[in-house]
């Protein structure tokens, strides 16, 4: 027996005569002792590449990660984080994964992420100003329903911003979500 155990993780494989190694992710599941990867339905893994990984009570795995695919179809040539995905794993059913992102050019990072049945909370850091997003950044929080072998659908739950910083430059990052009792809190 044992507890589940999961990891997900980015890799940089120098190969080929080429100049530019795509960073590529994956996840594995420990079953009985042993490792045995699983994958990760992303085709672009941004350099901002950090999931987060929450498992539900029917023990499906819950990954909010930054995507960098769209800027890749877009034809951009670096895998910025152009938005966020959820993705859902589970041993009968294998990868689910949302077909939009949300938070589309933004840049959003630092997810933190709950799950309590078919309904997730996903928080991150963005910006609204693509010229100093950097510099100006915001907290969202999203309420995400997902219905089995359906699109997740998201919703605008709160924007935290962080007020007056004087000189017009101010950042909220690294949100942390907690759940208890049914309501979520942020900190």
């Amino acid at each position: 027996a044992g507890a589940e155990l999961f990891a997900c993780w980015r890799c940089l494989a120098l190969v080929g005569g080429g100049r530019t190694w795509p960073w590529q992710a994956t996840c594995a599941h420990r079953i009985a002792g042993a490792w045995h990867e699983i994958g990760l339905p992303v085709v672009r893994v941004s350099p901002d590449f950090a999931p987060e990984l929450r498992l539900d009570a029917e023990g499906r795995l819950w990954v909010a990660l930054p995507d960098g695919t769209l800027d890749h179809e877009r034809g951009g040539t670096t895998p910025s984080c152009t938005g966020y995905a959820l993705a859902r794993w589970s041993e009968d059913a294998g990868w689910e994964i949302q077909e939009a992102l949300v938070g589309l050019d933004r840049y959003p990072t630092s997810a933190s992420l709950r799950v309590d049945g078919d309904r997730a909370w996903v928080a991150f850091a963005a910006s609204d100003d693509t010229r100093s997003m950097r510099y100006t950044r915001h907290l969202e929080v999203h309420a995400v329903d997902w219905a089995t072998r359906g699109q997740p659908a998201w919703t605008l739950d709160a924007r935290l911003d962080p007020g007056d910083a004087g000189a017009g430059h101010a950042r909220l990052e690294h949100p942390a979500l907690g759940l208890a009792g049914g309501t979520v809190h942020v900190a």
